[in-house]
């Protein structure tokens, strides 16, 4: 009995944990990532360079259109609360708005082929169907992979949140 009250307290600290500090943080290092190889990118003349800081951009501003910030999120809840005092959280469907939402916006600055890579990679991320797809940024890098290399593929199921993810909008984010 001890071992389950010990297991309880773990869950529910890291359960805290990750939603009050670590998403926050890793939110915010996701967009200063993106903001940084973004800057990269429009001040180097290399095409080599280009290339790199195009795919790092967007890579990060993947990441970060997958996380809204919690302000975001609660905002949206008190929002839903006004109208329907019984609301708890967000649908996976409203969940999904606010990341296209924060990837439009995201994806605003990138150069097209990375917008349209980053997008795909997206709707891919939210219909978590696809066991083996290419990954779309990753084919801007590696077009034709050298022998014996082949095109990592993801498994975009991996991106569906379970166990405690699965309890609330900031913690599904999170898992994503």
């Amino acid at each position: 009995m001890l071992l389950h009250v010990y297991h309880k307290l773990f869950e529910n600290s890291l359960i805290a944990y990750e939603e009050k500090t670590l998403r926050p943080q890793f939110a915010q290092v996701s967009v200063n990532l993106a903001d940084h190889y973004l800057d990269l990118l429009n001040k180097t003349s290399s095409p080599d360079e280009k290339h790199i800081y195009g795919y790092l951009a967007s890579y990060w501003a993947v990441e970060a259109s997958l996380l809204p910030s919690q302000e975001d999120i609660l905002a949206q809840i008190d929002k839903e609360k006004t109208t329907n005092p019984e609301f708890n959280d967000l649908t996976d469907e409203q969940i999904n708005t606010l990341i296209q939402e924060q990837a439009t916006k995201n994806f605003s600055k990138l150069p097209e082929n990375y917008k349209k890579a980053a997008t795909q990679s997206i709707q891919l991320i939210l219909a978590a169907k696809e066991m083996k797809a290419p990954d779309p940024l990753f084919a801007l890098i590696m077009p034709t992979p050298p022998e014996p290399m082949e095109i990592i593929k993801q498994d975009y199921t991996q991106f569906t949140p379970r166990s405690h993810y699965t309890n609330d909008s900031l913690l599904k984010t999170y898992f994503m």
